[in-house]
């Protein structure tokens, strides 16, 4: 039986530095190193934004994504996904602060209540997702 696809990449070259490395770890590149991996990004995902990023050089500091000052620059389709996400990300934020302060306001039994609730639905949706995984097997 042939494999449709292989662990290692054969236009990988063997990049073993001859020398002692003092027992420190590096994540350093060689400009070789940093080209191949360029060129895999881009090969593997060159339509996401971690292309559109790597191909612009150095990144400026951005505390989200959709605050980078590059946004503007990126497709269209990015920008709208970017987007998206904020809107994702600040509602699900909202959704933390609200709970958090239902529960400062509530009583110390309805606290318990609620977080027992919140257990019980928790666990019922990881329930049912493992029976869905276990499904697809």
């Amino acid at each position: 039986m042939r494999l449709r696809w292989q662990l290692w990449n054969r236009g990988l070259l063997y990049l073993h530095r001859v020398g002692p490395h003092n027992g420190e770890a590096s994540l350093t590149l060689t400009r070789n190193e940093a080209l191949y991996l360029q060129e895999r990004i881009r090969a593997a995902a060159g339509d996401s934004m971690l292309w559109q990023l790597f191909r612009a050089g150095p990144l400026p500091d951005a505390e989200y994504p959709w605050l980078h000052p590059r946004f503007g620059d990126l497709p269209e389709e990015l920008q709208s996904s970017l987007s998206h996400a904020r809107c994702f990300a600040e509602v699900m934020h909202g959704a933390a602060i609200l709970y958090n302060l239902m529960l400062a306001e509530a009583g110390t039994e309805t606290r318990r209540t609620i977080s027992a609730a919140s257990f019980a639905i928790g666990r019922r949706s990881c329930e049912s997702a493992n029976a869905t995984s276990a499904l697809g097997r």
